[in-house]
């Protein structure tokens, strides 16, 4: 088994493209033309395609008979918690599944997979939109998932190609609060993530309760108490008493701090 530690490497992430070492079968990508599905592809150059992608878009390509990954950009080994390129080449997704992250995204294998099948047998496109997926660190993401035949020279389905687009950043923030005390098991492990999510987990050392990360998300319009307890229905001192806990939790004991990064990372 390959250990977190075995796996990940000090090298900086490099282009990432198919290896005979790590595949049954090494595949000629200058070969595969892509059908028209809103797409454009220059011709013999889908490892650029892959690789130019920015950096809301995780892409990769994976071998059609045996289902290993063949290629990926570096946005897809930060999202498996990934170094370098050969421990994901040659690998299927049930073995990063089994290795990294079954504790982490669930079942979310079974369904990519089944997207994947069914891409190839009816050989067009198939998107799922605002798919939920979990990365090995547990941060929540809300995508457009694209399947991509492949189509080579033989008329063949030869490769399919995933295009996960993020647009998790213009999401409304309540309603992804929800979404990551839906996702963990744990209530308390969803809002602690959720908190790392919005970039301030480093400048508090107590965990906020969710009352607490409302009253936050708040005052990302408005810093007045009177406001916050007209949105929550509550009195003004339960307003104060819940930002007094705040501040009592942050490293620095100013919460103007942790406003400023609070409004910077959203």
């Amino acid at each position: 088994m390959v250990t977190k530690s075995s796996r990940v490497s000090r090298k900086k992430p490099t282009t990432v493209q198919a290896n005979q070492a790590n595949t049954s079968k090494a595949i000629d990508l200058s070969q595969i033309q892509i059908k028209k599905e809103g797409l454009y592809i220059p011709d013999g150059a889908l490892s650029d395609f892959i690789q130019m992608q920015p950096a809301n878009v995780f892409a990769h390509i994976k071998d059609a008979k045996n289902n290993r990954y063949i290629i990926c950009n570096a946005h897809v080994l930060k999202f498996f918690d990934l170094k370098e390129g050969d421990d994901l080449i040659g690998r299927t997704i049930f073995d990063i599944d089994r290795l990294i992250m079954k504790d982490h995204w669930g079942n979310y294998a079974d369904k990519a997979s089944n997207m994947e099948q069914t891409a190839k047998n009816m050989r067009k496109v198939v998107i799922e939109r605002n798919d939920m997926v979990v990365d090995a660190s547990d941060k929540v993401y809300i995508m457009d998932t694209f399947k991509v035949p492949l189509i080579g020279r033989d008329n063949q389905v030869v490769a399919l190609m995933t295009l996960n687009i993020d647009h998790t950043r213009g999401s409304d923030l309540f309603s992804l609060l929800n979404l990551y005390k839906s996702k963990f098991v744990n209530k308390a492990v969803g809002l602690k993530n959720f908190v790392k999510y919005l970039g301030i987990s480093d400048l508090i050392y107590n965990d906020l309760t969710e009352k607490e990360i409302i009253c936050l998300l708040h005052m990302r319009v408005s810093s007045s108490y009177k406001y916050i307890a007209e949105q929550l229905n509550i009195s003004l001192k339960t307003v104060e008493s819940h930002i007094s806990h705040i501040i009592s939790k942050t490293k620095s004991g100013r919460l103007a701090e942790l406003k400023r990064r609070f409004r910077q990372r959203i």
